[in-house]
Parts: structure tokens; sequence; C-alpha cells
């Protein structure tokens, strides 16, 4: 797994793009740049359509992140520039997409 974190013009995070292979592995690696650059008063924004693999962990992490912000909107957008495969699949899962 690879990541770029873009920043807004006064240097404050804005998006998270992810790319190459995503497995349990990666879990933690990911875990830790969700609990470092998410906000829940400043969306980050997480570009995902440049990830060649990925497995379940990935769809379990990006939910359990969302359990504690239930009453609120969550910390993260997903961008979507993602297969439509995906798309249904993150649909089916509970996680809505951000259309860009």
């Amino acid at each position: 797994m690879h990541h770029t974190l873009e920043s807004d013009p006064a240097g404050r995070p804005s998006a998270l793009v992810l790319s190459g292979n995503f497995s349990i592995a990666h879990s933690e690696q990911l875990r830790q740049l969700l609990l470092q650059h998410c906000q829940p008063e400043r969306p980050l924004l997480l570009r995902v359509g440049e990830i060649e693999v990925l497995d379940l962990s990935f769809l379990q992490l990006l939910l359990a992140f969302t359990q504690p912000l239930a009453e609120g909107p969550p910390p993260y957008q997903l961008h979507r520039d993602l297969s439509p495969q995906l798309q249904q699949l993150l649909r089916l899962a509970g996680l809505t997409l951000l259309t860009l």
C-alpha cells in the first residue's frame, strides 16, 4: 500500500490518496493515518481509485472508524473514482460515496 497526503492552501490535510495493494497487513498503517489526519469538523477526502487489490479488512476498518461518530458525519469522504462493482459493494456496506 502506498499513500500520499494532499494539503489545502492553508497546509491542512485535505485528501489521502491510497494506491497499490491493500490487505490486512496494512490495516494498522491505515488506521494510524486515519486517526492522525481525520477530524469530524473537517472531513478528509479518501481517494481509493488507485487501489488495485483490497480485502475485507479495508471495509471493516472504514466501518469501525465511523462507529463512534454514529450521531454525526464520518470524518472522511470517499472520492467516487471507483469501479461500479466496488461502488456497489461500498454502498451495500453502508459507506456513503462523495460524487465528484
